[in-house]
């Protein structure tokens, strides 16, 4: 699987790089814990390479690569980068695997080609499954049930996205714990 995110801004200001970096962390939570659902298994181990700023900053606060390497032999990549023309798609998400291809670009046209035909379908607006993430956890509240994602899921994800700034700052791959 590979994720394509590009921030809508970006600034030179310090302040903003730290911010930046902290949005890093949010952006790759997400991108990583939708990795580990559609790849259906936990981040084992990760790493990330960015590149430092003109202005001096660190690696990665603005632009930067992640590898998942997943407990079940998938791999994922996530790239963030601020550096893109704000006229292109925000994010783009590509699965490729038994014989078949998906694109989800900006969350507004979906690709699927499988034995040599390829559908596309065009979305009227965004669907990020926001709200049905909402429902599903209000259901899960108000019946006593168990949690819509999975402790350990969420546990890993979190895990994984602070490995991943991590990496950044050593340059090297760090191990996840699963759960």
């Amino acid at each position: 699987m590979d994720r394509r995110l590009q921030p809508a801004f970006r600034d030179p200001d310090a302040a903003r790089r730290r911010f930046l970096r902290r949005r890093l962390i949010a952006e790759a939570c997400h991108a990583l814990d939708l990795a580990s659902a559609l790849l259906r298994g936990q981040i084992a181990r990760i790493f990330a390479g960015g590149i430092a700023s003109a202005e001096g900053g660190r690696a990665g606060d603005h632009q930067a690569a992640i590898v998942a390497q997943l407990d079940n032999g998938s791999v994922a990549s996530v790239v963030y980068s601020g550096g893109g023309d704000r006229g292109f798609s925000k994010e783009r998400i590509e699965l490729l695997g038994g014989g078949r291809v998906a694109v989800i670009d900006d969350f507004r046209l979906v690709t699927l080609s499988a034995g040599g035909r390829v559908r596309r379908r065009r979305l009227w607006r965004r669907d990020k499954g926001h709200p049905a993430a909402l429902a599903a956890f209000v259901d899960a509240v108000r019946g006593g049930g168990a949690p819509p994602i999975p402790y350990a899921a969420l546990l890993n994800v979190s895990w994984a996205a602070i490995a991943a700034v991590d990496s950044l700052k050593t340059g090297e791959p760090i191990d996840v714990p699963v759960f």
